[in-house]
């Protein structure tokens, strides 16, 4: 781990830390435990045979084991494979002592997991040597598995945020008009660029949105966090009762459009499909900057929406995207999704695809809005077969009812 510029990572603490001498001699641990006070270890345990040592890692933390090889009861190769099938050696490190003429065992505890080694008669200052840098070693572990889980622990938060920015289903019609919405949202990663955004504009009106940032991780979250709140603000700015939906959409389109390519030093962009409902009429006005259309599922139908070919948002500054409208027939489902739905792979890398994205929706044309979610992604879940997710996966859906 490289520390960070004006950075120094802290030096052992020999006074913290605690080694385990094991060895069926006395004169030797005593010698071993006197060499280790005077380089400054004052916690140093001995015991003389390997069920003791095991009792003792079991019921204390240390960080260094100096263990001989040749014991009765249970030898260091017995000590070694209990640790190694307990899942110990990768965190603790372990010196084998042992003497000259026993290099061929000590070749097999090197391979059984111990770290190091060292032959007796023991060498004062190689013992010194040896014991400092496997300490230090030990400990930059430790500060690099202490990070690990820190990161661990905000890209967790980091996720429960980016779920909780969905906003919840409407399953039943309310103040927002008789409008039907269920959105499922399942990252790649602890954290994922896909975004998913409705809300009513006015009565009879309700925006919906479901985009897709380039690349993944917290750079992606961050972008996609930035384009949710870009849309919000622009739609509360151009969306007046009354006004075109097609209009409102090309404006909220392009000005989150120019935001988000001014100062794109990353060159990240968003595709996007965006609509207004009109609850009125009938109608969608909506538009797919680079996005998949959309379906629209009717009883005995499945078809996707017409949709002219569009740059991504944040590409190019002063990009039009043209706006589509379509009718929609009452109790008519529409589903949105991320390529992540039809780029999702099973173990022999096979696609999910088009075709059997309309197939499933096919057998699904009637259900309710959130029932068609849950088909969706249980549909790819069962595709995938335990297969790792390649990509964000988000749906969208709605109906009028």
């Amino acid at each position: 781990m490289t520390p960070a510029s004006g950075e120094t990572l802290p030096t052992p603490q020999p006074r913290t830390q605690r080694v385990l001498v094991v060895d069926d001699n006395p004169l030797n641990c005593d010698l071993l435990a006197r060499r280790l006070r005077r380089m400054g270890l004052e916690r140093v345990d001995c015991v003389d045979n390997g069920e003791a040592a095991l009792e003792c890692l079991r019921a204390h933390a240390y960080d260094l084991v100096l263990l001989d090889l040749m014991m009765p009861v249970l030898d260091g190769y017995g000590v070694l494979t209990t640790l190694r099938a307990e899942g110990q050696l990768p965190e603790l490190p372990v010196l084998m002592v042992s003497a000259a003429d026993e290099m061929a065992g000590v070749i097999r505890c090197i391979e059984l997991g111990a770290q190091d080694y060292l032959t007796k008669p023991i060498n004062a200052p190689l013992l010194e040597a040896r014991v400092r840098a496997t300490l230090e070693r030990k400990q930059l572990r430790d500060l690099m598995a202490a990070q690990l889980e820190r990161t661990r622990r905000d890209l967790l938060a980091a996720r429960r945020l980016q779920l909780s920015m969905v906003p919840p289903d409407q399953l039943e019609p309310g103040p927002h008009g008789p409008l039907c919405v269920a959105a499922r949202l399942k990252p790649a990663r602890e954290i994922g660029g896909d975004l998913i955004d409705h809300f009513p504009l006015s009565d009879g009106y309700y925006l919906l949105a479901l985009g897709d940032v380039s690349g993944k991780g917290a750079e992606a979250a961050l972008y996609m966090a930035r384009t949710v709140s870009l849309l919000r603000a622009t739609a509360r700015q151009h969306w007046r009762a009354g006004q075109d939906p097609a209009q409102a959409v090309a404006a909220i389109l392009a000005e989150t459009n120019e935001a988000l390519a001014e100062a794109n030093d990353s060159a990240q962009f968003v595709t996007l499909f965006l609509g207004i409902a009109d609850l009125h009429a009938d109608r969608l006005s909506y538009a797919c900057a680079g996005h998949p259309a959309p379906y629209l599922c009717t009883p005995g139908s499945v078809q996707t929406l017409g949709v002219s070919p569009s740059l991504p948002l944040g590409v190019m500054p002063g990009y039009r995207i043209r706006v589509e409208t379509v009718d929609v027939p009452p109790h008519a489902r529409l589903l949105a999704y991320s390529d992540g739905v039809t780029e999702a792979f099973d173990s022999g890398g096979t696609a999910f695809g088009d075709a059997r994205l309309a197939q499933l929706l096919t057998g699904s044309t009637s259900q309710l809005p959130h029932h068609l979610v849950a088909s969706v992604a249980d549909g790819i879940h069962a595709f995938a077969a335990g297969a790792e997710q390649s990509d964000d996966i988000a749906l969208l859906a709605w109906m009028r009812r």
